[in-house]
């Protein structure tokens, strides 16, 4: 089976809604962001949901709107909360075969530099090692579900969405072009 969608995963501050979104453009599909759909269906800010409701409401809903867009027949370029793989069920729903799981990675010390100053928005971003100890707890389950991994180190936004872009191509994606 072709791949019918793509799941851009990786740490906050690898850019992965930014890429995304670029990829998608390039690629001529459409593009959808996990955040945002979550936040559609909660009615309220990520933030709020996770003061409001905890962690545990915040994956479920996120689960439940990855569901929905994986199923769907029209190719999409989702860009996936970075949580994402955290949950057994998704990372199933990430290793089906119509799923091209794309790993933007970076170094601890470009995320830092990324997220300055953005703690605020970030509800498990709280403190200066909340990010470190997230990427020693994530990064073997992005290495788990990718397909493909590219480095942001140092790289435009552009430049990492043509590096994905053009591995993409190399497997058939997207369908039928």
């Amino acid at each position: 089976m072709t791949a019918r969608h793509v799941a851009v995963v990786g740490m906050p501050g690898t850019g992965k809604s930014t890429v995304a979104d670029l990829l998608a453009e390039d690629l001529g599909v459409a593009k959808a962001h996990l955040d945002e759909m979550v936040e559609s269906a909660a009615g309220r800010s990520i933030e709020d949901l996770f003061a409001e409701r905890g962690e545990g409401r915040f994956r479920e809903i996120e689960s439940a709107c990855l569901l929905e867009l994986l199923a769907a027949e029209e190719p999409t370029v989702v860009a996936c909360g970075g949580g994402v793989p955290t949950v057994v069920d998704n990372v199933e729903r990430l290793q089906k075969p119509d799923v091209v799981v794309v790993w933007l990675t970076a170094l601890p010390e470009t995320l830092h530099a990324r997220l300055e100053g953005d703690s605020r928005t970030r509800p498990l971003l709280r403190e200066p090692e909340d990010l470190n100890r997230m990427y020693r707890q994530r990064r073997h389950l992005y290495w788990r579900v990718c397909d493909v991994a590219v480095a942001t180190d140092g790289r435009t936004p552009d430049s990492v969405a043509g590096i994905v872009s053009g591995r993409l191509r190399l497997t058939g994606f997207p369908p039928g072009v």
